[in-house]
């Protein structure tokens, strides 16, 4: 493991049993990079006066456990949008090698509509990623996720979400397509393709001359619809069937410290209605659960272009 600009003292790396289940000293080291991570970010955000908190099941491991849920393997940040954009307006002049901070803009084929900062001498391919060997850089990160408005009218926001997620499912279907077919036939999901017959539908895409930022694009406009308009209700809704983050704006206006394994981070002041919102009244409750990301391939001593060169 390639020295981190945090201090991680050897008792951290040990393994350890926490609520029952047994953390690894390898997830252990997984989870010092992330932590390095979380801090660069953090510095980053105060010298721009940005706010930010964690998020998702980072928000729920502070409160419940001062640090990660035993069996989580990553870590959820969340900002409002402006300070979002501003974040990634200054990003690549604050984030230095091997700190790569992720979006569609500074890496094609990402897809996403969120951000994610990696270390770039370590690997994190999820595993139904790993057959694509998609080109962009896939070290071990830290997701960051973009607050927008939301309509009051439940009904409204319902609708709201079904476009969301039209856009996102559309963005990613075509990103598949316009890399298979043009950037790397090599992995031969071209013959695969036309072999299963779907030669036709890839002939339509390329007839209607669709690209996946096209969809990618209207996905984040949608996102943004309502912040022009005063709304009660603020949330993360980038993949509405993952899971729908929805807060009173009260709840998260402010925030308060709270310790994360050695760091202090920002947690919204209303964090037990948003964990209630979350994760439902029993969230103070552990409960084993699988992570969102599924299997993940971790190498904390070897860079991710390693395993995509082979």
């Amino acid at each position: 493991m390639e020295a981190l600009n945090i201090v991680i003292e050897k008792e951290f790396l040990k393994e350890e049993n926490r609520c029952g289940y047994v953390v690894t000293s390898e997830m252990k080291k997984v989870w010092s990079v992330e932590l390095d991570l979380l801090d660069m970010f953090s510095k980053v955000c105060e010298k721009h006066c940005l706010k930010w908190f964690v998020h998702a099941g980072t928000m729920l491991g502070a409160i419940r456990h001062k640090g990660f849920i035993p069996w989580d393997d990553d870590i959820d940040v969340a900002m409002p949008r402006a300070d979002y954009l501003k974040l990634c307006s200054i990003a690549e002049e604050e984030f230095i090698h091997p700190y790569f901070f992720q979006t569609e803009t500074t890496d094609r084929f990402f897809c996403r509509n969120f951000a994610r900062l990696r270390n770039s001498e370590t690997t994190a391919i999820q595993e139904w990623e790993k057959v694509f060997r998609y080109p962009y850089n896939q070290g071990i990160f830290i997701d960051v996720f973009p607050l927008d408005n939301l309509p009051d009218d439940e009904v409204a926001r319902d609708r709201y979400y079904e476009e969301v997620q039209y856009y996102h499912d559309m963005s990613w279907q075509m990103r598949n397509y316009v890399y298979f077919f043009h950037i790397d036939k090599s992995v031969g999901i071209n013959k695969m393709v036309k072999r299963e017959g779907k030669h036709l539908l890839y002939k339509y895409f390329q007839r209607q001359k669709r690209n996946y930022l096209n969809y990618l694009n209207k996905c984040d406009e949608l996102l943004q619809r309502y912040n022009d308009c005063s709304t009660n209700w603020v949330g993360e809704s980038i993949i509405p069937s993952l899971g729908r983050w929805v807060w009173r704006k009260e709840w998260v206006t402010e925030t308060v410290l709270m310790p994360f394994e050695m760091l202090k981070v920002p947690v919204p002041i209303g964090y037990e209605e948003c964990l209630k919102s979350g994760f439902g009244e029993n969230w103070s409750i552990p409960k084993q659960m699988p992570n969102m990301h599924g299997g993940v391939l971790f190498d904390v001593d070897k860079s991710y272009t390693e395993y995509l060169d082979k």
